[in-house]
């Protein structure tokens, strides 16, 4: 596995999952295997050993934004390990540009920052749309109160950058027992603002700052 994406993390954290659907007669089912290695930002490790099978491959990385934490999958990608075979990953982007911008409007969310994520060209940003998960990601990194944003080496191509805002949760009382108590729900929580543009990437030049307004409510 080889890592070497200039203006990204020093560190890739991956992550590879053999799945087992089916083990004999004991109907165990859905069993998986995982690692969790790191590469250094311009080197690369190798992984021996391995069980032959269909592998899913991702990096992922913790991101911390608003008081909140999200932990974004991306660079998806499946690997079939064949016994005796050698399999190389490479998570290189040698041409290309970073994309650099600023978030706009994030003063009326109530928020001191978000979540920018670099999405395929057919992504719309749209929060409520699950299937958007399962469209290309190809960096994931926050902003601050400044709005400010600058990503990993993209390569040639066109993209959609995505902001997500969350803003403060609404704080929701229910009388329980003759008192008004402060109640926390569980769940996925949609994010309050987003905004999207659309970028090309191209070898030769790299493009312009960009803005991202996110619409008033």
């Amino acid at each position: 596995m080889r890592y070497n994406i200039p203006d990204d993390k020093a560190n890739a954290e991956l992550n590879l999952t053999l799945w087992t659907p089916e083990m004999g007669s004991s109907g165990w089912n859905g069993v998986h295997t995982a690692l969790k290695p790191t590469v250094a930002n311009g080197g690369q490790i190798v992984l021996t050993n391995l069980t032959p099978g269909t592998y899913e491959f991702y990096r992922t990385k913790m991101l911390h934004a608003d008081g909140g934490s999200h932990g974004i999958p991306y660079e998806r990608r499946t690997i079939v390990l064949d016994a005796g075979q050698t399999q190389q990953v490479d998570l290189v982007r040698s041409v290309g540009h970073p994309i650099q911008g600023k978030v706009m409007g994030l003063d009326h969310t109530g928020a001191t920052g978000g979540y920018i994520y670099v999405r395929s060209a057919i992504a719309t940003g749209e929060p409520c749309n699950m299937m958007e998960g399962l469209l290309p990601c190809f960096d994931a990194l926050t902003f601050g109160t400044d709005g400010d944003f600058r990503t990993a080496r993209l390569e040639p191509g066109t993209y959609t950058i995505i902001a997500h805002v969350y803003g403060p949760e609404p704080i929701e009382t229910e009388n329980i027992g003759g008192r008004k108590v402060n109640v926390f729900r569980t769940g996925i929580r949609l994010p309050g603002y987003f905004g999207t543009t659309k970028v090309t990437v191209t070898a030769a030049h790299p493009p312009p700052p960009i803005e991202i307004e996110l619409p008033f409510k």
